[in-house]
């Protein structure tokens, strides 16, 4: 994980955030659901910075971005269920364009089902 999370941070962490995030989610599953190690919080806490704490976008490659991240998320699972609070304002946020809604609420697909924002959804 430790080459994986140094690569990330040599690149643009946008260009390879869905097959990274797919690597986190494996590894925490397969570490029984060690979410807390310092490569996986900083891999999920830049994802989440591209989320500009409620997805509001000044163009349209922030928006990519964000949607990109909030993919990655997703694809995280457990792993990004701290960023909860900042996904959960994206998908209510009404100003934001409705592609950025659908995958806020997407993103919840892998996270615990008992959580509240999770069932509000579901």
């Amino acid at each position: 994980m430790w080459m994986l999370f140094q690569l990330v941070m040599m690149s643009d962490l946008m260009r390879a955030a869905l097959p990274v995030s797919a690597v986190v989610n494996t590894y925490c599953r397969q570490q029984d659901g060690l979410l807390s190690s310092d490569e996986v919080t900083q891999i999920v806490s830049q994802l989440e910075s591209e989320l500009h704490h409620n997805c509001m976008s000044q163009s349209t490659e922030q928006t990519s971005r964000m949607l990109t991240s909030l993919r990655a998320l997703g694809n995280a699972g457990l792993a990004a269920s701290r960023t909860m609070p900042t996904v959960d304002r994206c998908a209510r946020n009404d100003d934001v364009p409705t592609a950025v809604r659908v995958a806020a609420i997407n993103a919840f697909r892998r996270f615990q089902c008992t959580d509240s924002i999770v069932r509000y959804y579901f």
